[in-house]
């Protein structure tokens, strides 16, 4: 997969889906001290490096502290610092099935910069 095999979204479309309680999930792929350090509200913690050991949706709440595997229809909307890593994650999570993987460019520099 590459990173223009998914789609994008924007400022402006992540803040309409958070401020419509749309259901969705939020997860930021960047190292333990930069979400420590600040993070989009309703994020989850979902570092890059975990993502790559994933082999199956299965391993989810083994790696993921308990949290049960996100079902591979659900919406999720990944983030990092710049744009790079979140589109690594996209493709890791496509490899493990996920078919509704959206990528927020903007990322957490776009985000805090507002």
């Amino acid at each position: 997969f590459k990173m223009s095999d998914f789609p994008i979204i924007t400022l402006s479309e992540l803040k309409e889906k958070l401020a419509s309680k749309e259901s969705f999930l939020l997860l930021d792929v960047r190292r333990d001290d930069e979400f420590t350090n600040g993070h989009i509200p309703t994020a989850r913690h979902t570092p890059l490096d975990t993502l790559k050991e994933m082999k199956t949706p299965d391993e989810w709440p083994s790696r993921f502290g308990g949290s049960p595997a996100p079902p591979l229809d659900s919406q999720i909307v990944v983030y990092c610092q710049s744009g790079r890593r979140a589109g690594q994650a996209a493709s890791l999570l496509a490899a493990l099935g996920y078919t509704a993987v959206m990528n927020y460019v903007g990322s957490w520099g776009e985000w805090s910069a507002q």
